[in-house]
């Protein structure tokens, strides 16, 4: 780069200046980064605590087809085995007690499976089961319309495997109308506890 040295009227440099504008440059180009790399970060989280709720609601899910039918209710016929289990679990957490984590519902028994109650394991795994923590959490990491913006309507059983999906939109955090948002599907299968 060449450099013209320019005076004033004294004689002085004038470069003075030129650092001052080379500085702000700088400032502003490390501004955009930060703020990209927040962006990522903030995206990444989103995606790893979804991700992680989904998967761990699939499990819990898993197991509520074995717990209602054998467990819950359990005659003499099936026997001591059965009856101390369902002691066991229907003495300890029931549905009207911690409905985030436990259902009463035989949910599994359509290939079309209630997503009413998949949205609320996924809620009970994403921030123990409070829908304001939930709403407050995916507002701050930018998930579209929050709760209502989850869509579980794309999961199903096949063969007695439950294929839970979760979609989404993701907004990137200084994105202008919906030019930043993301499509997010996230997907887990776990086989019934059917027998």
């Amino acid at each position: 780069m060449i450099r013209i040295k320019r005076t004033n009227k004294e004689g002085l440099s004038s470069e003075r200046g030129l650092v001052t504008m080379e500085a702000c440059v700088f400032i502003l180009i490390f501004m955009i980064i930060t703020l990209f790399m927040m962006g990522l970060f903030q995206m990444s989280m989103a995606q790893g605590a979804t991700a992680h709720a989904v998967m761990q609601s699939s499990q819990s899910l898993s197991l509520d087809a074995y717990s209602i039918s054998k467990l819950r209710g359990a005659a003499w016929l099936d026997g001591v085995g059965s009856l101390l289990g369902g002691a066991v679990a229907g003495g300890y957490v029931t549905a009207a007690d911690e409905p985030y984590f436990v259902t009463d519902d035989e949910w599994y028994k359509d290939s079309d499976v209630d997503t009413d109650v998949i949205k609320m394991r996924f809620i009970g795994y994403l921030t123990g089961g409070d829908e304001d923590m939930a709403e407050s959490f995916l507002e701050f990491v930018r998930v579209v319309d929050g709760l209502d913006g989850l869509d579980f309507s794309e999961s199903m059983i096949v063969d007695g495997d439950l294929y839970l999906t979760l979609k989404y939109k993701l907004q990137y955090a200084f994105s202008v109308g919906t030019i930043g948002e993301i499509d997010v599907k996230q997907m887990a299968v776990s086989r019934l506890w059917l027998e």
